[in-house]
């Protein structure tokens, strides 16, 4: 048994539905536009309403987005998709090859494009640097409603929640009251978002 190859079997496939939309748009293929004959690839972006492009390339749209297992938020990445097949519309020209395998490029990177900042911005969102954040999450109101234990705090630690989180002071205005440089005051700091994270996350 001859064995055919993956790359082979993909062109073989672009193939089969290039001739397939040549035969279903051949009406285009014989025309002329202002004396000269333009390719079929052209007329087919030209002539065709973008619904119908949908239609025709939404079986590329599904299967792309099952084989790259992006069935989990499938309106995003549809929508991508559509996107997607949208710049192709207005931006094909003949050099750039064959429509359909043009669409394919264009879909197959769209949604990997998407993929990509979908992930960037998931694990942005789990390596939040609380040193960032401590003014505005740390809030009386906020200190309430999460239950902090300032019991489980050391002295220093609490004296750096109260001070600087509660009466809004600063890690200066705070070292000079205690007598210990602004050094001191940031270990108070770092150890104590280090307990009460711990907190949280029981």
């Amino acid at each position: 048994m001859t064995r055919i190859l993956p790359s082979r079997i993909a062109k073989l496939a672009n193939h089969v539905y290039d001739t397939f939309l040549r035969f279903q748009y051949r009406h285009l293929y014989r025309r002329n536009i202002g004396g000269c004959t333009l390719s079929w690839e052209t007329r087919f972006v030209q002539d065709i309403s973008f619904e119908k492009i949908v239609k025709d390339y939404s079986p590329l749209v599904k299967s792309q987005i099952y084989k790259l297992n992006l069935t989990m938020n499938y309106p995003l990445y549809e929508q991508a998709a559509m996107i997607a097949l949208w710049e192709c519309v207005q931006n094909y020209q003949d050099s750039k090859g064959s429509f359909s395998a043009y669409a394919y490029l264009k879909v197959r990177g769209k949604l990997l494009d998407e993929r990509r900042k979908e992930l960037r911005a998931s694990k942005e969102s789990s390596h939040v640097d609380w040193n960032d954040y401590e003014e505005t999450f740390f809030t009386p109101q906020n200190s309430v409603t999460l239950n902090i234990d300032l019991n489980s705090l050391t002295m220093n630690q609490r004296k750096w929640v109260e001070q600087v989180i509660i009466e809004g002071k600063s890690l200066k205005n705070v070292a000079t009251a205690e007598g210990v440089s602004v050094e001191a005051v940031k270990s108070w700091r770092k150890s104590a978002i280090t307990k009460l994270r711990k907190q949280f996350n029981t």
